[in-house]
């Protein structure tokens, strides 16, 4: 679903965050810049990289800025705005944001970061 910076700011005010994050982030549409084939391939990597078995669930969603086309967050450096929010997205330019889901993942990931810390005493 194509949406423009104002129809976005328009949702800000009668949805809630979890309703546009469903509705129009993590949705299996890469959006305007990316082929659903990358994301296949991506997908396929991260299986591969962290050994994930075939029949366990990882999907990459494209977010950010490449999915909707413009950028809703702004970049500070300290006190000063850098790059405003609802900048247009600069294909070669900005970077694409992918998310990666997988509850086998988390629950490796998770594990393994609980192993590596220190007692409580």
């Amino acid at each position: 679903m194509a949406i423009t910076a104002v129809e976005f700011r328009q949702l800000l005010c009668t949805k809630t965050e979890g309703d546009i994050v469903r509705e129009l982030i993590v949705t299996p549409d890469p959006g305007p810049y990316l082929m659903p084939e990358a994301l296949i391939h991506i997908e396929g990597a991260v299986r591969n990289v962290f050994q994930v078995p075939v029949d366990h669930h990882v999907t990459a969603y494209v977010v950010g800025s490449a999915k909707l086309g413009f950028s809703y967050i702004e970049k500070r450096q300290g006190d000063v705005i850098i790059k405003p929010a609802y900048r247009n997205y600069e294909p070669g330019r900005s970077d694409v944001d992918i998310a990666i889901v997988s509850p086998v993942l988390e629950v490796s990931h998770f594990r393994k970061s609980m192993s590596q810390m220190a007692p409580l005493t």
